[in-house]
């Protein structure tokens, strides 16, 4: 009995050893941390340590109807993952399926969070799964976010994390309006999110690159972070205050300073605009000229296809030499202005 206690201890402290090695490690890393791990450790099962380490969301293309779907352990059977738009397995395989309201109910899901992720951010993938329960169903939502490598304002960072929120709500149930409680209760946690990122995640890594560009002025921008955070604190408890109450609060609480972030924001984001903007103006500037070169010179060559469609013989030869002159002289010109 003592033995199987002391192994059972070692076990579970060699578990918590390696989730805490795994929460040190660069997230991107996770499937190759966890494959090392499990071959230092062969005690630990590597399915107990994928039900509790997340993992990045991978993308199968359903060959059926030509759509991507994500894969999870709420789809999987296996080696087999269920489509959310077929609701078949591939490989096929005898995995449960949801019943038939169900089903009807995750198609509607599946429909609306399609669009819902292609609004934001015009491109990205999303999957919707629900499964039954005895006195109900359960359900995951999936989305994968693409980002555009070619826009003017675009550059290589490389920002990862793990965040966790939680949130409860009861809603009344008629026919499908469900889809409109799921998609309210989504909508309120990523607005949750996207708060937490903006004021502790990207605030935290803005302060870091500021005084790295100015070391002299660390105190100032402390400063500035807490009246920043002070504003946000004012802005979460006026949330939920009718207008006339949110003025009176403001009059009351906010000092000076509420009103120079305000407007510093507003004349940060002005700037960027203005940047942006003009660094539109110039690439399609560069585009109308390039435009004009073209145009030119599919003028000459309509031109020379005009003479040449219009002689015969001996002409048409003696037209096509003069065009390879007439071409090599322009080659021989632009190596001449490059040198």
């Amino acid at each position: 009995m003592l033995s199987n206690i002391t192994t059972s201890t070692s076990i579970e402290s060699q578990f918590d050893s390696a989730l805490d090695l795994i929460r040190h490690l660069r997230p991107q890393q996770v499937e190759k941390n966890l494959s090392n791990i499990n071959d230092l450790v062969l005690d630990l099962t590597e399915e107990f340590l994928l039900d509790i380490v997340n993992q990045p969301l991978k993308v199968l293309r359903d060959r059926i109807v030509g759509k991507d779907y994500l894969l999870c352990d709420y789809n999987r059977n296996g080696d087999s993952y269920r489509s959310p738009w077929t609701n078949t397995y591939t490989p096929p395989s005898n995995g449960n399926l949801p019943s038939d309201s169900l089903r009807q109910l995750e198609i509607e899901a599946n429909q609306m969070f399609e669009q819902y992720d292609k609004m934001p951010f015009d491109s990205g993938v999303s999957s919707v799964y629900f499964w039954n329960l005895e006195n109900g169903f359960a359900g995951v939502i999936l989305v994968t976010i693409n980002m555009r490598p070619y826009k003017t304002m675009s550059g290589m960072m490389n920002l990862t994390g793990k965040l966790i929120q939680q949130l409860e709500s009861d809603h009344q149930i008629a026919d499908f309006s469900h889809i409109i409680n799921i998609g309210t209760i989504v909508e309120q946690m990523e607005n949750k999110i996207h708060q937490t990122l903006n004021s502790s995640y990207s605030g935290k890594t803005k302060d870091i690159l500021n005084s790295l560009y100015n070391s002299g002025n660390i105190d100032e921008s402390s400063n500035v972070t807490n009246k920043s955070n002070y504003l946000n604190n004012i802005l979460m408890e006026g949330k939920n205050m009718s207008d006339v109450d949110f003025k009176i609060f403001i009059k009351n609480q906010a000092p000076n300073f509420y009103w120079e972030i305000l407007a510093e924001r507003a004349r940060i984001k002005l700037v960027d605009q203005l940047r942006e903007n003009q660094q539109l103006h110039e690439l399609l500037d560069e585009l109308i000229n390039e435009r004009g070169e073209l145009e030119e010179k599919k003028q000459q060559y309509e031109n020379f296809k005009n003479i040449i469609e219009s002689t015969n013989g001996i002409n048409s030869l003696l037209l096509f030499k003069m065009l390879q002159l007439v071409q090599q002289k322009q080659q021989l010109a632009q190596e001449k202005q490059q040198l």
